[in-house]
């Protein structure tokens, strides 16, 4: 396939995901043969290029100028109970992604297990790889060091239970610069907050040092600070950022609720 416009694909995802479909490109290719297993083994590779889509959950305006290239190695069985990707490469921007995986159906459900890994990677090159509607005030920044990490997820829909997932991070990054709207001296004075109270209703107002209202950390009852973390978040100064034990729950009872149930980081 040759540069083959997205408008094929308007009718298979959700409405009004894609923005300017006719502007963005499919390319791909494969080799297909018989294996030993009696299994159609695949050797191919898709490229998009040029993908908007509109994600308000997660930017408030369309993210553009997607570019994702993959490459993969695998097979799937006849009857299509069973994908294996042997190994797979995802590369956009100029970061690349290396996966694993298996995927199987059965009368009971399905079931997945994938490993993906991210090589130590300079951070600022990360950064850059972001679409611009993904960085918002984050732009500015300029980071050093390097960034590597892997996820493993084995999860069975029949017993989801025995749900397994590891997330291993080598994060090394700092921050060497930021320009005036991402830079942590913003909140060493007052500064105008806002806060979405309901969908569509924010609620502005000034905090930070000197503020009327502010008060020092160092000046809050201790015992106000254990209430939060026992409601919120009791490994707060513990873990870095990640709470494994707690995204697992979130994937578990999402697909049990069927739907976007609940969070978690």
């Amino acid at each position: 396939i040759e540069r083959m416009p997205l408008t094929v694909l308007t009718g298979f995802v959700p409405r009004g995901l894609l923005v300017d479909p006719e502007q963005a490109t499919l390319r791909a290719g494969a080799r297909i043969q018989l294996t030993a297993e009696g299994r159609l083994g695949f050797d191919g590779a898709i490229a998009l290029e040029g993908v908007a889509l509109d994600v308000p959950r997660v930017a408030s305006a369309p993210i553009r100028d997607i570019a994702i290239d993959v490459r993969a190695r695998g097979s799937v069985d006849p009857r299509l109970t069973s994908l294996r990707v042997d190994e797979a490469r995802v590369r956009s921007a100029s970061v690349e992604l290396s996966a694993t995986g298996e995927l199987t159906r059965t009368r009971e459900g399905s079931a997945i297990r994938f490993e993906v890994t991210l090589p130590e990677t300079p951070c600022n090159r990360l950064l850059r790889a972001l679409p611009s509607a993904l960085l918002g005030n984050l732009a500015g920044l300029s980071l050093s060091g390097t960034f590597a990490g892997q996820v493993r997820l084995s999860l069975d829909m029949a017993n989801l239970d025995a749900t397994d997932l590891a997330i291993d991070l080598d994060n090394r990054c700092r921050v060497e610069s930021a320009d005036a709207l991402a830079s942590i001296d913003r909140l060493r004075q007052p500064f105008l907050h806002q806060v979405e109270e309901r969908p569509g209703q924010w609620r502005e107002f000034v905090t930070g040092p000197g503020s009327p209202d502010w008060t020092p950390y160092d000046a809050i009852s201790p015992h106000m600070v254990n209430a939060v973390l026992t409601t919120e978040d009791g490994g707060f100064f513990s873990h870095s950022g990640f709470t494994v034990r707690e995204i697992r729950g979130a994937i578990v009872t999402d697909l049990r609720a069927g739907r976007f149930a609940y969070g978690a980081s």
